[in-house]
């Protein structure tokens, strides 16, 4: 097996190859939806409990439908998505639409 074979493999196993060193190979796991949520939580300014809330203040709402269309974007399902917020697939669409509406307002592209 080729380096390059191995590196693909990696990646088919959703394994990111960041460095690759003679004789050695430094992987970085794969982000989980919980991580990205924590993610976008932090950039927010606000604390993973309220990014994880029910309530539906904008201030908490919008970050979370940012961190279920960055889930959706990681390739992550919207059953997945939905699993950690205890959400249907729909509700998770709707959040996904709904935050690239917004994104597509402000003319950004993450």
């Amino acid at each position: 097996m080729t380096t390059r074979d191995f590196v693909q493999a990696c990646r088919d196993a959703m394994i990111c190859a960041d460095v690759i060193l003679p004789g050695r190979l430094v992987i970085r796991r794969k982000p989980t939806v919980r991580d990205i949520a924590r993610q976008v939580a932090e950039e927010s300014g606000i604390s993973f409990a309220e990014i994880m809330s029910r309530s539906r203040v904008w201030r908490f709402s919008h970050p979370r439908q940012e961190a279920m269309r960055r889930a959706h974007c990681a390739g992550f399902s919207l059953n997945q998505i939905g699993n950690l917020w205890g959400y249907d697939h729909t509700t998770v669409m709707h959040g996904i639409k709904s935050a690239t509406h917004r994104m597509e307002e402000i003319g950004g592209n993450k």
